[in-house]
This record gives structure tokens, C-alpha cells and sequence, in this order.
């Protein structure tokens, strides 16, 4: 089965996560900037998480960011959250993949694997890598988290994701993210089938995690 015959629904259609923005793909150069400065004005005067006042030459420069990888990336769909924090705003990524190219996530040596439960995307895994970066030249090391949910069966998997990040902005980023998996279904163009995710193998003993519990 062809993963390009499934697409991303929400099941509350007027659901609107403050701060999380879809980002377009395939503008021309006018639809472009028509986007960009729209975007950069509503931002404009925005106080991040670490109570900085976000200008609109910089949430523009952010919005370009965010695009050109936009432009790079093979997803379904990309979401940029705002507010940002130390200058950085977290990336959300929806991937329909075949279940074939996917590795053993279960197995994987520097990450904590979880399995989680979502209302309409079935049974998956919670996946968080961590690690530490130089951001930059003469500056101490900082704690990078990524975020992936899971969900497959023997054709496709349905991957949520978090690009990875400073570990303070994942935290803050986590419950909107949490609405979102909760709130998406996959749904087959041509027959109207729901996907959904079967048990992993390697981690039926362990308990879904549950986000609450984990704050």
C-alpha cells in the first residue's frame, strides 16, 4: 500500500493550538513574501518564554528559517511554535513512511523508548533522544531533546516529531504536542479506512507512557 493514499485529519476540526503555525510549502516568490510579513506583523511585540519581546525583524528571520527548511523537508505537514525561547522555536514534523525503511526503534542503544496509546492513531512508541551541543564558539555545552510518537502497522508509520531542541523549550513545547497526537487520525483517500498503529514489539510489559504522570 501506497503511503502517498493517506492523509493527516483532525478529528476537533476547529482545533487551533495557540502558538503553533502551519507552515506553507510550494509559495512563489510573491505569495512569499505575502506570508513572511503577515506572519512577522501578527508576531510582532510577542514576549517569549524567557520574557524577551520578540520584534518583527526577528520573528521574520525566524519565519525564514523555518521556511527554507520547509522547503528541504520531505513531511506531510511542518508546524513552527511560537512563542521562541533563547532565541530558538521548536519544529513539529507529521511523516507518513513506509514501515519497511523504518529501523528497529525498539532496539535503538541512545534512546528511551516508551509505548504510548493515542485515541485515533492506536498503539505506538514514545521516543526521546537527548544529547549535548556547542551551540556556540566560547560557550558552555547545552541538553538537546528530540520527540518522536511512533505509530506503524506492517504498511506505514505514522511519525509525530519534535525537532531536536534545547531540552527547556521541548518541556514547554510538550503538552501542546500531547493535544495534537490526541486530536489526529490518518485516514486512507481512496476507501476512507483509518489507520491505526498495532502494538510494538520488545516493550509489551512496560505501561503506555502517559504525559501527566511524567510532568
Amino acid at each position: 500500500m501506497n503511503e502517498a493514499e493517506w492523509v493527516i485529519d483532525l478529528v476537533d476540526k476547529d482545533l487551533d493550538i495557540d502558538g503553533w503555525r502551519f507552515l506553507p510549502s510550494g509559495l512563489d516568490a510573491d505569495s512569499r513574501e505575502q506570508w513572511l510579513a503577515e506572519s512577522a506583523a501578527e508576531l510582532d511585540g510577542m514576549v517569549g518564554w524567557d520574557e524577551d519581546h520578540v520584534t518583527a525583524d526577528v520573528a521574520r528571520a525566524l519565519l525564514e528559517q523555518a521556511l527554507e527548511m520547509r522547503d528541504e523537508a520531505q513531511s506531510v505537514a511542518m508546524l513552527q511554535v511560537w512563542p521562541p525561547f533563547d532565541g530558538q522555536t521548536a519544529m513539529c514534523h507529521v511523516n507518513i513512511l513506509p514501515s519497511a525503511a523504518m529501523p528497529a526503534w525498539t532496539e535503538l542503544d541512545d534512546a528511551v523508548v516508551q509505548p504510548v496509546d493515542a485515541p485515533h492513531l492506536g498503539r505506538g512508541l514514545h521516543v526521546v533522544t537527548q544529547r549535548m551541543v556547542r551551540m556556540d564558539e566560547g560557550q558552555q555545552d547545552v541538553e538537546i531533546t528530540g520527540v518522536h510518537f511512533i505509530f506503524a502497522n506492517d504498511e506505514i508509520t505514522v511519525m509525530l516529531s519534535l525537532d531536536e531542541t534545547l531540552t527547556p523549550l521541548v518541556g514547554l513545547t510538550m503538552p501542546a504536542l500531547v493535544v495534537l497526537m490526541h486530536n489526529m487520525r490518518v485516514i486512507n483517500k481512496t476507501d476512507g479506512t483509518a489507520f491505526e498503529g498495532v502494538s510494538p514489539q520488545g516493550l509489551l510489559s512496560e505501561e503506555p507512557w502517559d504525559f501527566e504522570a511524567s510532568r
